[in-house]
Order: C-alpha cells, then structure tokens, then sequence
C-alpha cells in the first residue's frame, strides 16, 4: 500500500521537516506545491493515510490535508 507513494511521502515529509510538529499541532497541513498536491489529490484517502503514517499523525488524531491548487 506505501509502495506507490514512498518516494513522494518521503519528499513531502523531508520538506515539512522541523515544521511537521507546528503543522500537526495546529490540525491542518497546507500544500501549495502544485505537483504534490495533484498526485495527493488523485491519490485519494490512501494516500492521506500514508501521509498520517510518513508524519507520525496519530490515526484518530484531528488533522486536515488541505490541498491548494496554485
């Protein structure tokens, strides 16, 4: 199930870096690398699940994936 999106998960979580525990703190990630957010967005609720599990994001913790296409 990660398989298909390691490579992007692993970029994503390189580049929230030191932010991810601000980010998941305030229950929300925005995404405005267009790339990124496409492939997240076609990608669907398994790849929020494997982002959730790449960011360390508790499973029933309060958290959003907001995606915005520039």
């Amino acid at each position: 199930m990660v398989a298909p999106y390691e490579a992007l998960l692993s970029a994503l979580a390189e580049e929230v870096g030191l932010e991810a525990s601000a980010l998941i703190s305030s229950e929300e990630i925005v995404i405005d690398d267009l790339p990124i957010a496409l492939c997240l967005e076609g990608a669907g609720e398994q790849a929020e699940l494997c982002l959730r599990c790449a960011l360390g994001i508790p499973a029933k913790a309060r958290w959003t994936l907001v995606i915005r296409n520039l």
